[in-house]
């Protein structure tokens, strides 16, 4: 993930970061499930609008790892933004005690009461 949220995303000599981004996280997973590796493929589909293809990367990451909480907070991101607060909801609610957990939450209740 140093190429999209790391040492070297904040280098200007780097060209394409998010484009190398995701070719390491596609090599990655190549060898072997990593969560950071769909987390990071994620984030990236989701900065570029695509929440549907976001959605089937983090998925399939939380089939390898159920439970992880930056994967389900990223899916419940993603159906905030598809305007699906009810599934958002729903994710962001697995995690009672996270702190980034409760802010989408309570986005996710102001929406529904709307």
């Amino acid at each position: 993930m140093t190429f999209s949220h790391g040492d070297y995303s904040r280098i200007e000599e780097v060209k394409e970061k998010a484009d190398t981004a995701e070719k390491l996280f596609r090599k990655s997973l190549g060898y072997c499930p990593d969560h950071r590796a769909y987390l990071g493929l994620g984030i990236i589909r989701q900065r570029k609008g695509e929440f549907k293809e976001s959605i089937k990367l983090l998925e399939e990451g939380l089939r390898h790892w159920p439970g992880r909480e930056d994967l389900t907070v990223c899916l419940g991101i993603n159906y905030m933004n598809l305007g699906d607060f009810k599934i958002a909801l729903d994710h962001f609610s697995k995690f009672p005690q996270s702190k980034i957990a409760i802010q989408y939450k309570e986005e996710c209740a102001k929406a529904l009461k709307g």
